[in-house]
This record gives structure tokens, C-alpha cells and sequence, in this order.
């Protein structure tokens, strides 16, 4: 069963999340914030991590980058998530390893066919 880290501020949308991927039959841990999420993926081994662009404590490039520099996961898969449907995504986010980008609100479906790309797909 995949292991996804969801990073958000908001509660209600983290919670949506968070049920949509478990009735899928994912593992998922949540974090509300970018300081809390570097410290579970000290510990905790996801296949996908799935982050808010806008995130109150910490710059999502930076924390990226952070991300990159764990052993265990320098090399997954992220999903951005957004208001905007285009806004602050730029090449910087696909340099850094970032593979796919979701608009909030985000449907389930939209949601699952993201997972399922980017935990299965050979890029």
C-alpha cells in the first residue's frame, strides 16, 4: 500500500484529502504545516508527497529543496496544489522534481488520477 504525505494549512481541505485517498486504500499522513512535515519525513518512509503552494510557515521551494536533500526521499514524486490555475508554478518547481500540479478544489477523481500517474509512472 503507497504511503502519501499530504502538507496543507487548511484543516477542512486536508481532511478532504486525506479521506479520499484512505477510501482508495492509501496510507496517508498529514502535516499543517511545512516544519512539521520536515520532521515526519525524518521518520516516516511515502512514496508521494502532495503539497500546498501556499504554505504559512515556509517558502514550498525551499521546503522542497529540503525535501531533496532527505536520502529517502530525494527522489519521489510531487504534486503541487494550488488556488490558481496558473500562478507561481513555474520551471523552478520541475527542476526541483515536482511532476504534476492540482487546482483546488480538487474532485476526487482528478485527485486519484494524479496519484496513480505520478506513483506509477516511469518518469
Amino acid at each position: 500500500m503507497p504511503c502519501i504525505l499530504v502538507i496543507g494549512d487548511s484543516n477542512i481541505s486536508l481532511l478532504e484529502i486525506e479521506c479520499m485517498l484512505e477510501m482508495r486504500e492509501y496510507c496517508v499522513h498529514v502535516a499543517n504545516n511545512g516544519s512539521e512535515a520536515l520532521k515526519m519525513a525524518q521518520y516516516i518512509i511515502v512514496d508521494l508527497i502532495i503539497i500546498d503552494l501556499h504554505l504559512p510557515d515556509k517558502d514550498t521551494l525551499s521546503l522542497i529543496n529540503k525535501f531533496r536533500k532527505i536520502e529517502h526521499i530525494e527522489f519521489i514524486h510531487m504534486i503541487v496544489m494550488t488556488d490558481e490555475s496558473k500562478g507561481n508554478f513555474d520551471e523552478s518547481y520541475h527542476r526541483l522534481g515536482v511532476y504534476d500540479r492540482l487546482v483546488k478544489p480538487v474532485t476526487s477523481k482528478i485527485l486519484l488520477q494524479n496519484v496513480h500517474k505520478a506513483l506509477y509512472s516511469d518518469e
